[in-house]
């Protein structure tokens, strides 16, 4: 039987015949073999060696449940290995790993990530980042936000279409805050949100928009691609980013503290405005904003109170309260400078 039962002659496997292009072969459903399965990592290499002495090499790429018999198990469109474990009736767990002469032309060397014009292979899409690029003017802009805008290109390279829909794409910046796609800010790009099927064959461009603040922190951004939801096959592109200077005028920002509250509930950033100019120099809430991975944080209390005027050569001891992020790290712009705080969980 296929895949084989419990009770099978121990270190059966059942290779389906014909399947000579997708070689799909069922093991034995005991736990040493789930552990196997289980414990495989992205770009984990397997062997095979063929009855005529030809050794396969395939490297692991994902690994899933699906319904027993389903059809997509036995597509014989693309070079893999196709390894079935009969887990629960009616469902078995498998683990599809790419022939490696299909991999390595397309794949970025191990342990790097790929630069924007470079096509990489994720399962049956090639993805291309075309640019990466700021846009800071928008209706729906809140003071110390922005747009980043990433403008890529999808070649269907399999035999079935592709549900752009389920496509996951994610920012992470400098500092490892990451960012979830903004149906708003992809709609600001050159291209616009990518939806609906890519047929085989086809190449389609899109943009993938997030919500970040103005101090988005470089000098790279990590923008990665999943064909979709929970699947372990990914691409990751390194962007080059430098953050726009924003000239602080005649002020020197120090922050002297940041701590949580007691209850564990704020952020209490203390610090000091110095006015080096000689005008007075006005501090307003929309030259303050605390981001992190969560969005923006909310501004609780302010001492004292905004505005604040400091006066030509003088000091300003400041204190704010917010919101703690849910977030490990955020980050504090204020008159253009900009301070990353670390721990918050």
């Amino acid at each position: 039987s296929f895949p084989p039962t419990e009770g099978a002659e121990e270190g059966t496997a059942a290779w389906i015949c014909g399947t000579v292009v997708n070689y799909v072969v069922g093991l034995e459903p005991l736990p040493a073999n789930e552990t196997l399965l289980a414990d495989l990592k992205p770009g984990d290499e397997i062997k095979m060696r063929l009855s005529n002495g030809v050794v396969l090499l395939f490297r692991f790429v994902e690994r899933r449940e699906v319904a027993a018999d389903e059809a997509s198990v036995f597509e014989q469109f693309h070079p893999r290995l196709t390894l079935v474990v009969e887990k629960e009736e009616g469902t078995w767990q498998i683990a599809t790993a790419d022939y490696v002469a299909e991999v390595e032309p397309v794949q970025p060397p191990s342990g790097t990530l790929a630069q924007p014009g470079q096509a990489v292979r994720v399962g049956d899409a090639q993805v291309t980042v075309i640019k990466g690029h700021a846009e800071r003017s928008g209706p729906d802009l809140l003071p110390g936000t922005m747009y980043y805008l990433v403008e890529f290109s999808v070649e269907n390279v399999g035999a079935v279409p592709l549900d752009a829909n389920a496509f996951t794409m994610q920012l992470q910046d400098g500092v490892g805050n990451k960012y979830l796609l903004s149906p708003a800010a992809s709609a600001a790009g050159e291209y616009g949100p990518l939806g609906g099927e890519i047929a085989p064959g086809a190449t389609v461009q899109g943009t993938a928009g997030y919500l970040v603040p103005d101090t988005l922190a470089g000098p790279a951004l990590i923008w990665t691609f999943s064909p979709r939801p929970g699947s372990e096959l990914q691409a990751s592109v390194s962007i080059p980013y430098e953050p726009e200077k924003v000239p602080a005028g005649h002020a020197e920002v120090t922050i002297t503290d940041a701590f949580l509250s007691d209850d564990g509930d704020r952020l209490i950033i203390e610090g000091e405005i110095q006015n080096t100019g000689g005008e007075p120099l006005t501090v307003e809430l929309s030259d303050i904003s605390l981001s992190s991975s969560a969005g923006m944080s909310e501004l609780i209390m302010a001492a004292p109170p905004l505005p604040w005027t400091v006066q030509p050569g003088q000091t300003q001891v400041i204190e704010l309260q917010y919101s703690k992020p849910d977030a490990s790290a955020a980050l504090l712009s204020l008159l253009g400078y900009s301070f990353e705080i670390r721990g918050l969980q």
